[in-house]
Order: C-alpha cells, then structure tokens, then sequence
C-alpha cells in the first residue's frame, strides 16, 4: 500500500502551491476584507473590517467617480521551529474601490477606525428642487419664468 502525502488541504495552501509554480504575487501578499454597504437617508454608511490594521496603514481617496480604500496588514515573525505552523489569517496588501452614487457629494466624505472597524460616510448632495416651467401661447418665445 503507497504511503499518502502530505498536500496542502485547505483553498489557500492550494492557491499557494499554484502561486509559487506560476509566479504569482512574489514578494506581496494580499487580502480582501469584508465590506459591507447600506443606504441612509441621509447618504450611505461603507463598513470594512480590518482587524490588525493600525489607522495610519489605511488610505482613503476619492477621484474620478471612485471611492478608493487601501492599506496592509503586516505579518508578525515567529520563529517556531518546534511544530507545525498553521494560519488562516490573511496578511499584505488589500484595495477596494467603490463607485460613488450619482448625486453624492465626495467633498463631504467622513471616515471614522474604531476597534478594527473602518465606517465611511458618504452624504447624499443636495438636490435640486423641481423648477415648474411655464409655457408661452402664440409668442414663438416661451413665457418668463417669475
């Protein structure tokens, strides 16, 4: 009976085996943490979770339409070479970008950290009120407005 090898079981051990055969992200690590959008009437709330992340590794930047959210989460060292090491947890370099609502009014963006936790506020503009029209009869030049 072939004695069974030890292969990576879990999806990220997998994707590493695949990384390191083809190259891919060497010396940069990434992760994607969970954001979660809601709608106020006021505007909207973006919550991220960045637990381990300190509020100086994290940047925010509106432009072009696009809310851009990026920072890294290091890696402790350790040195244990007595067992076998095993982590979930993800380190490096993380980016998300969002598109902002028609209407919102990105000089106004707030971003508050608190216990891992990033909440971004983005207020809805001001709308215009509806601007009634009043129409000419015979003139060829429309009516003034009053």
């Amino acid at each position: 009976m072939a004695k069974e090898k030890n292969l990576p079981v879990s999806r990220t051990g997998i994707d590493q085996v695949f990384d390191d055969f083809f190259g891919i992200g060497q010396g940069m690590e990434s992760f994607n943490p969970p954001l979660d959008v809601e709608e106020t009437d006021s505007g909207y709330v973006a919550a991220l979770d960045l637990p381990g992340v300190k509020k100086e590794e994290v940047k925010i930047e509106a432009r072009d339409g696009v809310l851009y959210i990026s920072g890294e989460r290091n890696k402790e060292r350790r040195e244990d070479r007595k067992g076998h090491h095993y982590s979930e947890r993800s380190y490096g370099y993380f980016q998300r970008a969002l598109s902002l609502p028609v209407g919102c009014d990105a000089e106004k963006i707030s971003a508050d950290f608190n216990d891992g936790i990033l909440k971004i506020e983005i207020p809805k503009g001001e709308t215009e009120k509806a601007k009634a029209i009043p129409i000419g009869i015979g003139t060829g030049k429309g009516a003034k407005a009053a």
